[in-house]
């Protein structure tokens, strides 16, 4: 038995995991007494992380002398730091629990001194607030997300938001629309965009499609991921279809282990471009059904399903469900232009609708 503020930050899957891999304390572990003799630990710095309760709720218990926290009262240094999630963070959130023990490890050796990164990639980290400084960055490729980004002391951040929206116009479209209308007409952009790479794709070599650059996705994987982003936000959270997820999605890389299994998706399965795109182009009549019907009160309507089972409390206005999903394809549509560029195929341009 759980309470709330205990599993906060896992969902019900991360929760059975840790039900099951669980194993019982010895009783004695609680009830028998601990003798401390030392007066020499008090003068050890102390950071105590605080998930499910906050710095100011345990500081309140050391000023009311409660018994379990009466050893703070007594140490020289204390520093507390909040955490925003349940009881166990190192499997809600992981990664943000290391950082803090690593920002405050005292004399931690530099894990990269001597260590040379030329031509390396690095995938998945969270580089926030990291400095490099008196180094050689020549070609160095960043991809990610980020509200600034400094080189030399130079903000780079807003110069890459113009130059993106300038060679891909639909992220303009897809950030500023708020009426159906708006919705119907940044979706007829996608769908042009669209289009003209795959014509182009098809024009290639038949492998090209399914080839993967620097660890990314193929075209084909992309497609198929885009299946299932329709499948989550269309299918499943709009209308509660029981068949919500096509057996071909390709799910985000960061969802639990057994997670694609578990709706349905086959990770093994490898379809061809050809079948793919019958595949998405059910998909995409299906957004565009959708939004040719859709009213501007009808943006307000609440999902009555989640996305997808890992998060089985969620709900968000059709609105949000219908952006998410063409944020996707514009956001996609950018890497697999990058990919085909870098395989040595010049770019499509994209914009307004026109013939291939």
């Amino acid at each position: 038995a759980f309470d709330a503020s205990e599993v906060e930050g896992l969902d019900a899957a991360a929760q059975a995991g840790f039900v099951a891999a669980a194993l019982p304390s010895p009783a004695s572990s609680v009830t028998d007494l601990q003798r401390l003799s030392d007066e020499r630990r008090y003068q050890v710095p102390v950071t105590v992380v605080c998930p499910e309760f906050t710095p100011e709720q345990i500081q309140g218990w050391v000023a009311a002398g409660a018994e379990p926290v009466q050893e703070l009262a007594r140490i020289a240094s204390v520093e507390y730091v909040d955490i925003a999630t349940g009881h166990w963070p190192q499997f809600s959130a992981p990664s943000e629990l290391a950082a803090i023990l690593l920002e405050r490890a005292v004399g931690r050796p530099d894990p990269l001194a001597g260590v040379r990164l030329r031509g390396r990639a690095f995938r998945d980290r969270d580089l926030r607030g990291a400095t490099i400084g008196n180094s050689w960055i020549d070609d160095m490729r960043i991809a990610g997300g980020f509200d600034h980004l400094w080189v030399n002391d130079v903000d780079v951040a807003p110069y890459v938001r113009a130059e993106l929206d300038r060679i891909h116009p639909e992220r303009v479209a897809v950030r500023e629309m708020a009426t159906a209308a708006q919705y119907r007409a940044a979706w007829e952009q996608i769908e042009a965009m669209w289009a003209a790479t795959v014509e182009r794709a098809r024009q290639l070599d038949g492998a090209v499609a399914h080839r993967r650059v620097g660890g990314e996705w193929s075209m084909v994987q992309t497609l198929r991921h885009l299946v299932f982003a329709t499948d989550c936000w269309v299918r499943r959270a709009m209308f509660d279809m029981p068949d919500a997820f096509h057996p071909w999605g390709v799910n985000h890389t960061e969802m639990l282990e057994g997670f694609a299994e578990a709706i349905g998706l086959d990770p093994a399965a490898r379809p061809s471009l050809d079948e793919v795109l019958a595949m998405r182009a059910d998909r995409m009549a299906l957004m565009r059904s959708v939004l040719a019907d859709l009213t501007d009160e009808q943006m307000a309507t609440m999902s009555p399903a989640s996305p997808a089972p890992d998060f089985p409390d969620e709900r968000h206005p059709w609105r949000e469900c219908l952006r998410v999903v063409m944020e996707e394809e514009v956001e996609h549509h950018r890497y697999v232009v990058r990919d085909l560029t870098t395989l040595g195929y010049p770019p499509v341009k994209t914009g307004a609708p026109r013939s291939s």
